[in-house]
Formats: C-alpha cells, structure tokens, sequence
C-alpha cells in the first residue's frame, strides 16, 4: 500500500526532492519548471495544482510517509524553508538541504560551493573541519565528539568527588590538589607532614616540631649538629665550658673558679700531668703483693699539692682543735691522730676559707672533726675538676712522690726492710722507726728537714 505526498519543502530532506515556488528541482540537478496553475490552466499528467503552482505527485511506502511525518525529529512540513543566498548545506530555518555541490566546485563553505576550502580546526580535536573532513585526532573509544565546541566529551561523565578531601584522586582520574610542603604526603585524602630527622640530633625536623634539642648549655645548633661555643668571656684560665682551656695560670697562681690566676697557698708544688710504671717490681725487697701487678698510668692533667704534710698549727687554726698524740712537737710538727673522714672535712673547711668549691658532699655526719669519733653516713666526691681542695689518688700521690724516678724510693733502692739498721737511702729523705727517736723515744720531727723529691715534695 503506498500514501500520496505532495513534495513540498518539509519532506525534501528524506526524498532528495524539494517544492520552490516556482516548480520542482531535485538533488540531481533537474532543471526547474515554472508551472503555474488554476482552473483554467490544469497541471500535466503526475502534477497536482497546489497554492497556484504544479506540484509532482510522489508514491511512497506507508512507513516512509509515516516517518516522515510521525518522527519527533522529522521536519515540520509547515516549516518553510530559507534558502536565499545559499546554494548547498542546510537552510537556517528548517534544517533542509538547499542543494549539493557540483563535482567542479564540491565543497560547502557557509552555503556557497567552492573550488577550494582551508580546513579550520583551531581549539578543535574533533568534529567537522569545514571541508567536509574531520578535525584530528578524534575522541578515543567510549568519548563522543561536541561538534559545536569540537571538543571530546564523556557521555556518561564522572561527577569528582573532593568533599571532606584537599588532596589525592577524585574518583574520576582527576585530583583534589596537591600537599606543598616538600615533606608532605597525602594521606586519607588530607595533608599530613612526615618529619625528617634523618643525620640531625636538634634544630627543626621540617614539620614544625624539634629533632631534639643540645645537652650543653654552651651548645648551638648548626645544621643539626650540636656544635658547643667555648666560652672565655671575663676569664683568663679554666675550662672554656666545651673541653678546652681559657689559658694557664703561671707561677705559684691557680686557676679560681671564676677564671682568675689567684696566688696559691704557700707551701704547694705543681704537679705536672704525665705517665709513670704505678706499682712495686716483683722482686723489691719489703714488697707486699697489693703492691703489683706494675702497669702504666697517664694523668692527663697537673695538680697542686703540698710539699709537706699538713701541720698541727695549719688545722688547728682552721678547725680549733688539734687531735695529736705528739702535741708537745710544736706547730710544725706534722698533724696525726685523724681518720678519712677528719681528712676530707679538712679539706671542705680548707676551700671555704678560700672560697673555692667543697669538693665533697658529707651526709649524716656525726661528731667534730678532729674530735674522736667523727664519722659521715655517706660522701659524694665532686671529681677529679673540682677546683677546691681534696685528697690525692693513689695514682696521683705515687706519681708525685716518684717524680720520675723507678726505685724503691726516689733516691735509690732500699737496701734495709727493718728499722735497724738503719736504711741509708731511707734516712735522708723521711723519718720511719730506724731514725725518729732522738733520745726520747719515737716521734714525729717537725716537716720540712729532709731532702726533698725533684718536685719538691
């Protein structure tokens, strides 16, 4: 079964045939035949008379014309065409082709045919070029071309999802920003800085906290390293505070706590720093075996002391008592009768008077120094920098007393372990039991009458 449709210029597009006012002309370049009717003036065989002209009478399947006319997308057939000015493309109105171009000028440039045309695809990926060609490259598979903007576009485009998010992806192969700290990283989608304390032990770890902070209080941080800054401000001897020195004192000064060269107590030598053989030989006469094994000892600093023993007129006007069984021997006479702890009390009491730092710290201590009995609970030694008065090592009082030498004692080898006779050697440096009774039994001598050591001891 076929429908009757009279070709006017709604159903061009689909029959490659349009209505002009004028008569009829097809995509196939028909010429056009003005053919004007009426009553009077009948149109030919297969011509209708439609608003004064002849219209060709088409036969069309059923479902042609009823596309043609039942599409949502087919044109209105009371559309009227526009196609003044332009001989090929669509019309502006109805979207209807107003011709196609010739082989010798075959293409379409804003409705005029052209020998030549230059393909414009400036800002465009896709989509028509104006020549009748297509812009390069194209869209990738499952992305279709916008031809107005010539832009590829996703037809089922991902919605980015940053809520809650400054950084990291947003569910679409995109990304809700970036960290900009250099030791930033994206963590659950918020910026979280990682510390760098690698090779640092102070100073910033970049994240605004602290790597650690410098023990010394002369110490400064440089780059990470504590770095200490000697300190010799007001001071001409002493520690600089980062293990060296602000100077030596000369002479019979010392070095006091302020960094002042102060003369010394009369009465003491310097002991210079050094190395010695500590111990007794093997083979020493009168030898003990606490005495040995020999082994070396350095002393890496110099000392004060005292060239002869403290005398009872020295610690009774600083202590106001004098313990001595041998009191009667005058002021002279070197103090006896104390304990260890008489000793370092002394020695306390000695700095204080001079204002130096107590090296010791006595605790639960009961009694009088000098006075029978005294005794502390506990000690705490200060060390071997104290700058106040205490007590020689063993190593320090055996390296003082050897004043380099390697014998028995420090002017030759003994020759005699007894008190008689008397040991030769012994008898001109000290008094032991051999020599100290003078007549009325034995005693102490008062310091100072023997031959002293190479340092002066």
């Amino acid at each position: 079964m076929v429908s009757r449709l009279y070709l006017r210029a709604a159903a061009v597009l689909a029959l490659s045939c349009f209505v002009l006012l004028g008569g009829c002309k097809d995509d196939l370049g028909l010429e056009e035949v003005p053919w004007p009717c009426d009553e009077s003036l009948p149109c030919a065989e297969g011509y209708d008379c439609l608003d004064g002209y002849c219209a060709r009478v088409v036969e069309v399947p059923d479902v042609v014309a009823g596309d043609l006319l039942s599409e949502p997308d087919a044109v209105d057939p009371d559309c009227e065409p526009d196609c003044e000015g332009r001989e090929c493309g669509p019309d502006p109105e109805c979207g209807v082709s107003c011709g196609t171009c010739p082989a010798a000028a075959p293409h379409c440039v804003e409705g005029l045919c052209q020998v030549e045309c230059e393909p414009d695809c400036a800002g465009r990926v896709c989509g028509s070029d104006g020549c009748g060609g297509e812009c390069p490259p194209g869209c990738d598979a499952g992305y279709e071309c916008a031809e107005e903007s010539g832009i590829c576009v996703d037809p089922d485009p991902c919605t980015p999802d940053c809520a809650g998010r400054e950084c990291g992806p947003d569910g679409c192969g995109g990304s809700c920003g970036t960290c900009p700290g250099a030791q930033d990283a994206c963590v659950d989608g918020w910026c979280v800085c990682e510390p760098d304390c690698a090779g640092r032990v102070c100073g910033p770890d970049g994240c605004g906290g602290s790597c650690g902070t410098c023990p010394g209080a002369q110490d400064t941080c440089v780059n990470g390293v504590c770095v200490c800054e000697p300190d010799c401000a007001g001071r001409v001897c002493g520690p600089d505070g980062c293990g060296g020195s602000c100077g030596t004192c000369s002479g019979d000064t010392w070095c006091t706590p302020d960094g002042d060269c102060s003369p010394r107590s009369v009465g003491y030598v310097l002991i210079p720093s050094g190395s010695f053989t500590m111990g007794s030989p093997s083979g020493e006469p009168g030898r003990f075996d606490r005495e040995g094994p020999q082994h070396e000892v350095v002393l890496t600093r110099s000392f004060y002391l005292k060239s002869t023993q403290v005398t009872q007129g020295e610690w009774e006007s600083l202590m106001g008592n004098n313990p001595s069984r041998f009191s009667s021997c005058g002021s002279e006479c070197p103090v006896e009768q104390v304990s260890w702890w008489d000793s370092v009390a002394y020695c306390n009491a000695l700095s204080r008077h001079e204002g130096l730092a107590e090296c010791y710290t006595l605790t639960g201590c009961s009694g009088t120094p000098g006075v029978s009995g005294y005794s502390c609970g506990g000690v705490t030694f200060a060390g071997l920098g104290c700058t106040g008065y205490r007590l020689p090592t063993e190593a320090e009082w055996e390296y003082a007393y050897r004043a380099g030498t390697t014998t028995a004692f420090y002017n030759g080898p003994i020759t005699h372990t007894g008190s008689s006779p008397v040991d030769p050697n012994l008898d001109v440096i000290g008094w032991y039991g051999g020599n100290s009774d003078t007549g009325d039994g034995r005693r102490t001598h008062p310091v100072g009458l023997k031959t002293p050591n190479a340092w002066d001891l």
